[in-house]
């Protein structure tokens, strides 16, 4: 006896259970599954994360490190990240921007372009080795600057064995 089950346009009949010789089809199924869930969430991916700004600064520019937004060059080949920058200040109206990075590893760095679409925040993405940076003017009526971001990855399957 199975039970009919469906993953995308693939349909398996999963043993019950108590059913002996369940092995085949059971794997069969949970290897469809697998590979649909990583259409979901693929081993590098990052789900939508918050965190603020906030680096050192030299007068002009603060410099730092984005908490969260970082990948592992042992594996991760191409990445898309998408997010919003907001930049509130003291009085004046709230800054909001979106963007969009796409990359590439090419085994020793990864190659970015942005797009940014909205308010000017002022603040500049980039990358080293898979830690993304940010830099942004100095405004002494800011009160923060906050990323919202989220990522999917493609990446290289034989070196995590999968």
């Amino acid at each position: 006896m199975t039970k009919k089950l469906q993953v995308g346009d693939e349909t398996f009949d999963y043993p019950i259970t108590s059913d002996i010789n369940y092995g085949e089809d059971a794997s069969d199924w949970a290897d469809a599954v697998t590979e649909a869930l990583k259409t979901v969430q693929n081993p590098g991916d990052i789900p939508v994360t918050e965190a603020a700004l906030v680096g050192t600064s030299d007068g002009t520019f603060t410099t730092g490190t984005i908490p969260g937004l970082n990948f592992d060059t042992s594996f991760v080949q191409r990445i898309l990240v998408e997010g919003q920058i907001t930049r509130e200040f003291v009085s004046d109206p709230t800054d909001v921007e979106s963007f969009t990075v796409n990359g590439v590893y090419n085994g020793s760095e990864f190659k970015i372009a942005a797009s940014y679409a909205g308010d000017d925040t002022e603040v500049e993405l980039d990358v080293t080795g898979g830690q993304f940076t940010f830099k942004s003017l100095d405004d002494v009526n800011t009160t923060s600057i906050t990323i919202k971001f989220k990522a999917k990855t493609i990446i290289d399957e034989d070196v995590l064995g999968l």
